[in-house]
């Protein structure tokens, strides 16, 4: 009898555990692996963006040093003809008369530093691009150590390009940056560099007069890398 009622309680648990079996809900199947699915397709998205970023970064990077190589070509060749130049005989000029001119109209104007300087800015602004060259040129021997030296060898190049003078201009310019490359004429100095290339039609070494200012000198004023910019845009820099 103890038998019987043994068997039948075990058959009745048997069978409620089989009916509790199939009416559990289903159990979520290896969330894990899809969340580690899902982790790894967001890490090869950002992988393939790192690539591409560091593609970009590599191609900058060779431009620049594509730019750095112009740059110093142009030093060299503009060195050489400067040698040359000096090397030539001095052309004979019948010199003006300026006995009874003022001091600032026969180019060398009188006075201290600021004067000076002062005096041929007046004549760069009407036009008297020849004196006002001799001008700078001069307060840049009387005062080299002036903190307007810098600016005035800028306006130099500025006299001579206003002339059409555009060899003579780039070597100004590039004279000027190279000796004062931290100085706030700077990037100005390398804007008219390629414009004087781009003049003289030597489109690689206007480009990359550009590119060093637009690279090296991210805190100029806006219009002045603006200009730079659209002047890229027109020779169609690469």
């Amino acid at each position: 009898m103890q038998r019987l009622i043994a068997a039948t309680l075990l058959g009745t648990f048997l069978t409620a555990g089989a009916a509790s079996a199939q009416t559990r809900p289903p159990q979520p199947v290896d969330s894990d692996l899809a969340y580690r699915q899902r982790v790894e397709e967001r890490l090869s998205g950002v992988d393939y963006q790192m690539r591409g970023l560091t593609g970009q970064v590599e191609q900058l990077q060779f431009r620049l040093r594509q730019a750095e190589t112009r740059i110093k070509k142009l030093s060299a060749e503009l060195a050489k003809v400067k040698t040359a130049q000096a090397a030539a005989p001095p052309a004979v000029v019948q010199a003006p008369d300026t006995s009874s001119q003022p001091a600032a109209q026969a180019g060398l104007p009188a006075g201290d530093a600021q004067v000076k300087y002062d005096e041929a800015q007046g004549l760069l602004r009407v036009g008297r691009f020849e004196q006002a060259e001799n001008a700078f040129v001069a307060f840049r021997k009387s005062f080299p150590d002036h903190s307007l030296a810098a600016n005035a060898h800028y306006w130099t190049g500025e006299a001579q390009y206003a002339r059409q003078r555009y060899q003579e201009a780039a070597t100004t310019f590039l004279e000027a940056w190279q000796s004062d490359m931290q100085g706030p004429k700077a990037p100005d100095n390398l804007y008219k560099l390629g414009m004087s290339m781009q003049a003289l039609e030597k489109k690689d070494e206007a480009c990359a007069s550009f590119a060093k200012l637009l690279s090296d000198y991210r805190g100029a004023p806006k219009r002045l890398r603006d200009k730079a910019v659209r002047e890229q845009a027109s020779l169609k820099c690469s």
